[in-house]
């Protein structure tokens, strides 16, 4: 089965950070790192998106922190979660810490949307847990934790595992309420840090204000609490759920706004549909089913 890192584990190692003298560096030590930015195709490096659409316009890259953030319901957490088992099925190493659900509940969506059924048959349910072995690993806690264990957490797993990508649902578990403005400063701080330190792609899933009446879909200062969140992150994604129970079948379920890229040079809004029974977004109207895994084996 996913390896399991339990809440009381010792990360007493993992609390503290490098020396700060250890990042003093000549320019001349980024040499090669420059030359492959320019002629080595390092401008374009980084994990795609299921989507084929925005293959072309959005890279999740090392060293950066990406915010998916909507209001409740919106699908944020159903959304994430199929980016990561794209990103498995793509070769990358996953951590996902879930503090709103138990990892049964995480992995059983992980599963569906892996085999592509809403009911998985329990060989189905084994071949998805041998086919995660070595790729995704996940924090074994519910409710609020500190900050600093949550890094400690994804310092320990970068070390022990090489996880490329974490996923950390959410942000408000994190610190001590939606007006602790200076906690939520220093988390994402934090996590930013992490994530240029070990060379990891982080995923913060958060809320949104409070939308009114007829508002459409958000951007990134629409996230709740203090505005340095949006400010320090790197890529912004805000998630929209069509409501419309009346909705036409060309309108879709779902938008997202990439109004933030830091290293990328695009932003705009892209349209997904959702699939309900195999839990995973579609860029149009068709749904393709197929089981991930079965299209590796195939290839």
């Amino acid at each position: 089965m996913s390896t399991i890192i339990p809440e009381t584990l010792d990360l007493s190692d993992y609390l503290e950070d490098r020396h700060e003298g250890e990042h003093v560096r000549p320019a001349s030590y980024f040499r090669d790192q420059v030359k492959h930015f320019f002629h080595g195709g390092g401008n374009t490096e980084g994990a795609l998106l299921p989507w084929a659409k925005t293959h072309e316009t959005i890279r999740l890259r090392a060293g950066e922190v990406s915010l998916w953030h909507g209001e409740n319901y919106s699908g944020k957490t159903t959304l994430t979660s199929h980016v990561a088992v794209h990103l498995i099925a793509s070769g990358w190493k996953v951590l996902v810490i879930s503090l709103e659900m138990p990892p049964r509940t995480t992995l059983g969506k992980m599963n569906r949307q892996t085999i592509g059924v809403h009911q998985p048959s329990i060989e189905g349910v084994d071949t998805f847990h041998d086919w995660t072995d070595g790729k995704l690993w996940v924090y074994d806690r519910r409710g609020s934790v500190q900050w600093d264990k949550i890094i400690a957490v994804i310092r320990y797993a970068q070390d022990k595992f090489g996880i490329q990508h974490v996923f950390v649902d959410n942000l408000m578990k994190c610190v001590r309420g939606e007006d602790d403005y200076n906690g939520q400063k220093d988390f994402v701080n934090a996590l930013c840090t992490v994530a240029q330190d070990t060379n990891i792609h982080a995923h913060l899933i958060h809320h949104t204000k409070k939308p009114a009446h007829g508002a459409g879909v958000p951007g990134r200062y629409d996230a709740k609490g203090s505005g340095s969140i949006s400010d320090q992150v790197d890529n912004a994604f805000g998630v929209w759920r069509n409501r419309n129970d009346n909705k036409a079948m060309a309108e879709p379920d779902c938008v997202v706004n990439c109004d933030k890229q830091r290293h990328g040079e695009w932003d705009g809004k892209f349209s997904l549909w959702f699939d309900q029974a195999s839990q995973r977004y579609s860029e149009g109207q068709t749904f393709q089913r197929s089981s991930y895994i079965r299209q590796l084996r195939a290839a």
